[in-house]
């Protein structure tokens, strides 16, 4: 297998894990020293830091905690070298107001020696193409 189908395949392992809760396998598919870095306008946090296993776990627990039935959905990936840029859809509905919501957001995906090394999250396409592409 190439290191392009092992990125690809373990990518979607990771989204595959998530959609089903299982968060010790998307753990498993991380750097223990992982970097999620928020670069969107999220009303909770706007843009924040987080790193580690638990800072990885604190970022989706923080959506969860606002959206109810959340599902993000893996779309296009543009890979560059060790790089991935996945095109996701994110649904769910407000806890507090009901209100559905959809979003196109784009995750950029850092992979070191078989694992993944960072997570950058943008709500803008032309801002994580950058990042790819840095």
């Amino acid at each position: 297998m190439t290191t392009s189908q092992q990125n690809l395949d373990l990518i979607t392992r990771g989204y595959e894990a998530f959609a089903s809760g299982n968060r010790e396998a998307v753990l498993s598919l991380l750097q223990p020293d992982v970097v999620v870095e928020v670069h969107t306008d999220r009303p909770d946090i706007g843009r924040a830091v987080y790193r580690g296993h638990d800072g990885f776990l604190a970022n989706f627990a923080e959506i969860e905690d606002v959206f109810e039935d959340l599902v993000i959905e893996a779309g296009d990936v543009t890979e560059r070298g060790d790089r991935l840029m996945v095109a996701t859809r994110v649904s769910g509905r407000g806890k507090g107001s009901g209100v559905a919501i959809e979003a196109r957001i784009f995750h950029v995906w850092t992979l070191r020696d078989g694992l993944a090394a960072r997570l950058e999250i943008f709500s803008d396409s032309d801002q994580a193409h950058a990042a790819l592409t840095a």
